[in-house]
């Protein structure tokens, strides 16, 4: 009896297990989606110059390397509480003793430092961010009250050229997660899928947009963006506001 009892929980152990993988989207062609360019300079170097900065500061390498860590844009996919975001760039981890960073989200819009490309933002005067996603434990972690757990660019690297003041990872010790996802290089993209339904974010209606923000350790490139409505969108609301108002008015006639 003790041996049928072991074995019917490490059945149910398994299907549970089975279950949790077989609940992430592997298909996500009805979700939503968004394309958001890289735009987005950021806080630089200390000495501005020709020989490390490249694309106008937008990617710091040595001359004839930007490919190694650049991002050209990023792709957000949210479908049944699964948040999925695509980062489309060549930058493979290990490169130069750098590696991936965790990705940093928003849920009450986006409030970077000064405007685009916003070549003064940092993490200290720009957006704070209410979630991380460690991309080497695989869990989300709601860091409202835990900004102090944000390691820079410049906590990360002690030499060599990097973007100063970049929020790059997230400290775990003594945070819960509140949900679990995957990271991985897929093609030409660099993949993250994580289960977000433990936080608040309106992605039905997306009233005040939704921030992100992802680098390499040493933040050589970042990515920092929001999604919003798009304006067809708003104004296909619009138009059918004014088609309700005009039919209303007709029918007092």
């Amino acid at each position: 009896m003790k041996s049928l009892r072991i074995l019917t929980c490490a059945a149910v152990a398994v299907f549970m297990m089975a279950g949790t993988v077989l609940a992430m989207p592997t298909d996500w062609t009805d979700a939503q989606k968004w394309t958001i360019q890289d735009k987005y300079i950021g806080g630089s170097l200390d000495n501005v110059n020709n020989i490390y900065e490249h694309n106008g500061g937008d990617v710091i390498s040595g001359a004839g390397s930007e490919n190694l860590f650049d991002i050209d844009w990023m792709d957000i996919y949210y479908l049944d509480n699964y948040l999925k975001v695509d980062i489309h760039t060549d930058y493979v981890g290990g490169t130069l003793g750098t590696d991936y960073g965790d990705l940093f989200i928003s849920s009450d819009g986006w409030n970077p430092f000064g405007d685009s490309p916003y070549l003064q933002d940092t993490m200290a005067n720009g957006e704070k961010w209410e979630y991380a996603f460690d991309v080497s434990s695989g869990n989300l972690y709601d860091i409202t009250n835990a900004q102090g757990s944000i390691l820079t660019s410049d906590d990360v690297m002690t030499s060599g050229q990097y973007r100063n003041g970049q929020e790059v990872l997230i400290n775990n010790a003594g945070l819960t997660s509140i949900g679990t996802g995957t990271a991985g290089r897929v093609g030409e993209y660099y993949s993250m899928v994580m289960d977000v339904s433990g936080i608040q974010l309106d992605f039905a209606g997306l009233e005040g947009g939704v921030g992100f923000h992802w680098a390499m350790t040493c933040g050589n490139d970042t990515m920092e963006a929001h999604v919003a409505p798009e304006p067809g969108t708003m104004l296909l609301l619009g138009s059918g506001l004014l088609g309700l108002l005009g039919y209303r008015r007709r029918f007092k006639k």
